[in-house]
């Protein structure tokens, strides 16, 4: 199966599971803000290990990273822009400075220009990205799921022996994460 028609089977798996929108949503604006870090860096990490402590679909969080993780390279002159406004707003000098001594802190490399707006639009643009995927995800399950699931063609496709492969796949990697 084509890489873009098993991502397409992954989206719908997703906005169909049976996870509350606001769950699916919070994963996925997760995701968002994760693929906007350059990288494996700390805020990523730490973004990584809040989508385990809190009641979030995590193949949600997973999807969008990878999803948005191609876009986001678009977007790193608009990043390095914010980052370096917000590194030399002058009032905020001493405690960039102060950060930076303290041990360990340097690591999460938060003196990088696109790190740091990467952090900065993500955690802005997470709240609408939330009320979106969770608006859309609300108005696909009621007015648009059970009138594609009827057409023809996608019955047909969901009788495929490897669409089936699929999907029984799909279930047993969702239920291994459905405690997570």
């Amino acid at each position: 199966m084509a890489m873009p028609l098993k991502w397409i089977v992954k989206v719908f798996s997703v906005i169909n599971a049976n996870r509350r929108p606001g769950e699916v949503a919070v994963g996925m604006a997760l995701g968002f803000v994760m693929a906007l870090q350059p990288g494996f860096t700390f805020f990523r990490a730490l973004l990584l290990g809040i989508t385990f402590l809190l009641k979030v679909h995590f193949p949600s969080a997973l999807l969008a990273l990878f999803l948005f993780s191609f876009l986001a390279p678009l977007f790193d002159p608009l990043l390095d822009l914010v980052g370096g406004f917000i590194l030399t707003i002058p009032a905020l000098s001493g405690f960039w400075s102060s950060l930076y001594l303290l041990p360990l802190f340097p690591l999460t490399r938060f003196y990088n220009t696109v790190v740091m707006g990467g952090l900065v639009v993500g955690l802005v643009l997470s709240v609408p990205i939330y009320l979106l995927v969770r608006l859309l995800i609300q108005l696909y399950r009621a007015k648009i799921r059970d009138a594609i699931a009827e057409l023809p063609v996608v019955k047909a496709i969901l009788k495929m022996p490897l669409v089936v492969r699929i999907g029984e796949g799909l279930k047993k990697i969702f239920s291994l994460t459905e405690g997570v």
